[in-house]
């Protein structure tokens, strides 16, 4: 049993965790454009969750997420035509209430087991042709990516990316709370329509110092290819995507293979019909 009002407490003591799926949700969109050529967001999230029955143990922990987002106009502030900046800070207080709970899919989307505040996303987005974009820079795999808008309903991780994505690589994907670089092309035909490509660096951040933000390319790392295909169906959403890791991984079996790669099939219901 979980008990999680949003209060603004003082941080319990954290403890450290591996690295589970998560599924922060910083979906397109959630920014209104018409706000203005340049906007500062800052929102914090604060989780007071206790486990009560069964588990592991019981214990309380406060978790919070403090989001730092400042978007411009790059047409509008420096005469860049079609260009648009996005950097995004991060905070979480490292709290797991996961070891408390002997989870498999972390209960709260907002744990990272690691005290840190990091650059998170820093990117331009340049439109190259009407319906055509490129975007470049530290990036959120799952901003536009198996982006399910029911998820920011839920606290619980299950609920956004998939399981099959978040737990690959070495250190994830570019997800929460690590990001590495990639590059993204979207094309959206027809209105609803989208197809979206990425290359991004396969080992997003540092493994061995989670709290830093870190850039390092080569080493075996690799890359992590994905496509994905939004198609609007009875005024729902489905997305039909594939991934593939091209460094080698180690099997379950303790063997190494080449080919890490899957395939995600979801349909999404559209709160309205503009929504994406």
């Amino acid at each position: 049993m979980m008990i999680a009002p949003f209060l603004l407490l003082a941080a319990a003591a954290d403890d450290a965790l591996p690295r589970r799926p998560h599924s922060h949700i910083h979906a397109a969109g959630e920014i209104d454009e018409t706000q203005g050529p340049v906007l500062l967001e800052v929102t914090y999230t604060g989780e007071l969750m206790a486990n009560v029955a069964g588990g592991l143990k019981r214990r309380a922990r406060y978790l919070d997420n403090l989001d730092i987002v400042l978007e411009a106009d790059l047409e509008a502030t420096l005469g860049w035509r079609g260009a648009e900046a996005h950097v995004y800070g991060l905070y979480n207080n490292g709290a797991s209430i996961s070891n408390a709970v002997g989870d498999v899919h972390a209960v709260s989307n907002i744990e990272t087991g690691t005290r840190a505040f990091r650059l998170y996303e820093a990117w331009i987005n340049q439109t190259i042709a009407p319906g055509l974009s490129l975007k470049a820079g530290l990036y959120d795999l799952n901003s536009e990516f198996d982006a399910l808008d029911a998820a920011g309903v839920f606290v619980g991780s299950a609920h956004g990316i998939g399981s099959d994505i978040s737990l690959t690589g070495r250190n994830g994907p570019s997800i929460f709370p690590s990001t590495s670089l990639a590059a993204r092309v979207e094309w959206q035909p027809a209105e609803g329509w989208a197809v979206r490509a990425a290359i991004l660096d396969g080992v997003p951040g540092d493994p061995d110092h989670p709290a830093r933000t870190a850039i390092k390319l080569g080493n075996g790392d690799g890359a992590l290819l994905i496509g994905e295909l939004d198609v609007p169906i009875a005024g729902a959403r489905l997305l039909l995507g594939h991934w593939r890791y091209t460094a080698t991984f180690e099997a379950w079996d303790g063997s190494m293979g080449r080919g890490n790669a899957g395939v995600y099939l979801a349909p999404v219901h559209c709160r309205d019909t503009d929504s994406r």
